[in-house]
């Protein structure tokens, strides 16, 4: 039994030290600008005036740690952020989400689930009340399975 204990242990360890490994290559890879710390250009307060919400710490240490690509997910900035944030908002106008990454690959859009305080993913440009591909309770949750994702995609 302890010795299955030790192999658990050993193979949880070397999957987190891999993890580490494509983390790093991913901050080499990302174009944010160390010197201005973070070049968040999130949605401002008053493109959320309607939402009661917030940016989680979570999501803004990965953005302060540059890991804004990690395929197939991207996190988008600036105007491509604000342009899927308003076409969600058209498309889906039942839902209250801000969205946060999209998979490069096809057109799920991770989003910051406002009225069940969740993360939601969404298969974007599917007809409303097709578009739900899943959910996760909290940001980091997410975050695993897109690294999960990565690994995959990288593997081929």
């Amino acid at each position: 039994m302890a010795d299955l204990v030790k192999h658990i242990l050993m193979v949880h360890l070397l999957n987190l030290i891999r993890i580490c490994h494509i983390l790093q290559s991913v901050n080499k890879e990302n174009k944010v600008n160390k010197e201005n710390k973070v070049n968040m250009e999130l949605l401002t307060k008053e493109q959320l005036s309607e939402y009661d919400f917030e940016y989680p710490i979570e999501y803004i240490q990965i953005l302060e740690n540059n890991i804004l690509l990690f395929k197939p997910w991207e996190i988008p900035l600036g105007e491509r952020l604000i342009s899927r944030f308003l076409g969600l908002k058209k498309r889906y106008p039942k839902r209250k989400v801000v969205p946060f990454a999209h998979r490069r690959d096809c057109d799920d859009v991770a989003c910051f689930d406002v009225e069940n305080k969740n993360i939601i993913v969404i298969h974007d440009y599917a007809s409303e009340g097709w578009e739900y591909v899943g959910n996760f309770d909290t940001f980091w949750q997410w975050f695993r399975s897109a690294i999960e994702d990565m690994i995959m995609f990288e593997q081929g």
